[in-house]
């Protein structure tokens, strides 16, 4: 077992996993149990994929204080990455770009059985039988499937409405998300979620003709074409001018 305590600080624990077969096994050997290790795959999601991406040999450290994990550290085939957990509950780098507030999980996305239908400003709905926008991207898959968060952010919307069927909305800043014709929602107005949370799972509810995950994405209130559109890599985290993270790193950098 690679479990280290440190000699200066007895609240602080420092684990190193070095990578055998695959993450979730390498992280139960050394000591990391599964909802911690759950953390680091949501930490690291937009930066790996991690059935294809980490090798073995490669290196993640965690820093636990007082069992808190606040600090997680991957080093090998995709470079060094860092980063540490902040007062609002959320992992930035040393820069400052968060590292779980990525705008869309396309690797997620692709789980799902087929795009049943596309973005179209001028689709034919078979419904109605008339032309007008279909503002999201339909993806087909059984009910119960799980749905997961695209963005970070605040729900502001989690309710039934008759053609919406069960749907949720999540919202940061100038970003926007939609989920609709769920067959359940495990989120509430007012929640905050963080990208790949599991906030609800597909249905076929309202106005719906199979079961599918209706994702719409919208910039400044203007909808988006989720599979085509430019989307940062990650969204603005804290500011380091504000000494936060700088702080985080000089009390932890010692342990890594």
């Amino acid at each position: 077992m690679k479990t280290n305590l440190t000699k200066k600080n007895s609240e602080v624990k420092v684990i190193t996993i070095p990578i055998h077969d695959n993450f979730y096994s390498s992280a139960a050997d050394n000591g990391l149990n599964l909802q911690q290790a759950r953390i680091v795959i949501k930490v690291f999601l937009n930066k790996m994929n991690f059935s294809k991406d980490i090798r073995n040999n490669d290196i993640f450290k965690v820093v636990l204080d007082k069992s808190e994990l606040v600090v997680v550290s991957y080093e090998g085939k995709l470079g060094k990455i860092t980063a540490y957990k902040n007062k609002d509950g959320m992992f930035y780098s040393a820069e400052g770009a968060n590292k779980q507030h990525t705008s869309f999980l396309r690797k997620l996305l692709a789980a799902y059985r087929r795009i049943s239908s596309r973005f179209n400003k001028n689709r034919l709905y078979s419904v109605t039988k008339r032309t007008s926008p279909h503002n999201g991207t339909d993806f087909a898959a059984p009910v119960g499937t799980p749905v997961f968060a695209g963005t970070s952010g605040t729900v502001i919307i989690s309710k039934h409405k008759r053609l919406n069927g069960n749907y949720i909305v999540i919202k940061n800043g100038k970003y926007l998300t939609k989920y609709l014709h769920l067959s359940e929602r495990k989120v509430k107005k007012g929640d905050r979620v963080q990208v790949g949370d599991e906030i609800g799972a597909v249905g076929n509810t309202g106005r719906s003709t199979g079961p599918h995950l209706h994702y719409e994405f919208y910039i400044n209130g203007v909808p988006q074409d989720a599979l085509t559109v430019k989307i940062p890599s990650n969204l603005k985290g804290a500011d380091r001018s504000s000494g936060e993270i700088n702080n985080l790193i000089d009390k932890y950098k010692q342990f890594l």
